[in-house]
């Protein structure tokens, strides 16, 4: 009978992979809805692909509470890659735009900085997954791993094909 330690970490394994899924199928989504003209769909799929990407970062980049999961949790020294373009202005614009109801959001409205540039938020979530999954110990990657094929039809090793420096911001 497995420990409940190894069981609470099978279960961290899959809620991270439950994030890293979510992000990496919503530019997707999102993609469909705009070409069948479903706004209501497109819009979810924006704020779906904007909040776990917030998880993500905070995971691998935040400062942390007591109870968060955060990736030097499962990895003695983790150094982050960078992430400009969500570390930058868009950080705190989507903070503003997602978590609260706040008179800065119209800020961002009448501005018209309200586009996103998903395939490049995608890009350093996953260039930050992939190294994670390089440096995690094998048990818990071949849990996330195993949850991304059978939840989201995801291949990881596929995963670091997703990023490249021609698709990075400037």
């Amino acid at each position: 009978m497995p420990s409940p330690e190894c069981e609470e970490r099978k279960t961290e394994a899959r809620v991270i992979a439950y994030e890293i899924g979510i992000a990496f199928r919503t530019p997707e989504w999102y993609s469909e809805a705009e070409r069948s003209q479903k706004g209501v769909v497109q819009a979810m799929a924006l704020e779906c692909c904007l909040l776990h990407s917030r998880n993500l970062y905070w995971f691998f980049q935040g400062s942390r509470q007591k109870d968060d999961l955060h990736a030097s949790d499962f990895i003695k020294v983790w150094n982050p890659p960078k992430m400009p373009y969500l570390s930058s202005k868009n950080w705190k614009r989507i903070h503003k735009m997602l978590a609260h109801l706040t008179r800065k959001r119209m800020k961002y409205i009448r501005t018209d900085q309200i586009q996103w540039n998903l395939l490049c938020i995608r890009n350093e979530i996953m260039e930050a997954v992939v190294k994670f999954l390089s440096q995690v110990e094998d048990k818990f990657r071949s849990e996330i791993e195993s949850q991304l094929k059978q939840r989201f039809r995801i291949d990881p090793e596929n995963l670091s094909r997703f990023y490249s420096t021609s698709t990075k911001p400037k």
